[in-house]
């Protein structure tokens, strides 16, 4: 599978079978229950850790 084709894997699946919950806060963005700074952005199909400065997508 190539990098362009494995970003199109929805984050919060990897989150999923990787055992991670997210709750909903919005429509479009979901929020670690234990991080609330740690937020996932379906639209875009990235992440963001606020607290951290750490940001990416599903290869990152």
């Amino acid at each position: 599978m190539e990098i362009e084709e494995c970003k199109q894997i929805s984050i919060l699946d990897v989150a999923s079978r990787l055992g991670i919950s997210f709750k909903q806060v919005s429509s479009r963005v979901y929020e670690h229950p234990e991080h609330d700074s740690f937020r996932i952005f379906s639209t875009t199909n990235t992440f963001k850790w606020f607290s951290r400065d750490i940001q990416g997508d599903v290869i990152d």
